[in-house]
């Protein structure tokens, strides 16, 4: 990604009371300082957090390419607006489902977000597997990372069962689920650990007008 964007310094966001956006947040920084990038600040965000202005200012002075903002849509939409307040307009880059979570919620400030970079799971321009095209030719709308996710979901559930002897053995479909191996998603191959974590590709998009631009695919 470091390649790709032309970025060496970012500032990370983050909920501490989320244990996803915080491992977010930790496997960013974590990955991004592997490569030589440099995290400037990370910055939590409690509950009842209320001066994103003065949180910006202290961000700005170490000059950062890229705030990463793994945080809820309306979070990122008030600190694009105290940015603006502030003449700040740093590159921003925000995580799986920005997009989507704007669209259903704050549709009407959609707008903000034209120009940011998302990571996701799913992009509109990314070449489809066998198995996307399929999907893809049944539904005649815009997808969304959710609706690809609801797809996916059901399709490893009906896989795991078609490998249970008993399909309604529970204890066995989640069995089968955690040792899903190079599964065929939508854009990509899935596999999900005894843990019950999840490897697959993830997109970085920008977002132009309501839709993802696929920049690049990171394995």
């Amino acid at each position: 990604m470091r390649d790709e964007l032309l970025i060496d310094r970012v500032a990370v966001f983050v909920n501490p009371d989320s244990a996803y956006s915080s491992h977010l947040g930790v496997e960013f920084a974590r990955k991004f300082e592997s490569i030589g990038g440099r995290i400037t600040d990370t910055v939590f965000l409690s509950r009842d957090a209320d001066d994103y202005e003065g949180m910006l200012k202290r961000v700005r002075t170490k000059k950062p390419e890229l705030i990463y903002l793994p945080i809820e849509a309306g979070d990122v939409i008030r600190i694009i607006k105290d940015g603006e307040k502030m003449g700040w307009a740093p590159r921003i880059m925000g995580s799986d489902g920005l997009l989507s979570m704007v669209l259903a919620n704050y549709k009407e400030e959609s707008h903000l977000l034209d120009g940011l970079l998302a990571t996701d799971l799913y992009s509109y321009e990314a070449p489809l597997t066998s198995y996307g095209k399929r999907v893809a030719s049944l539904y005649k709308g815009k997808g969304t990372t959710y609706a690809v996710l609801g797809v996916e979901g059901y399709a490893l559930l009906i896989d795991a069962m078609n490998r249970c002897t008993d399909p309604d053995d529970r204890s066995c479909i989640n069995s089968m689920i955690r040792s899903t191996l190079n599964f065929t998603g939508f854009m990509g191959k899935i596999s999900i650990g005894a843990n019950g974590k999840a490897t697959r590709s993830l997109f970085i998009n920008s977002i132009q007008g309501e839709r993802m631009k696929y920049i690049v695919k990171v394995y």
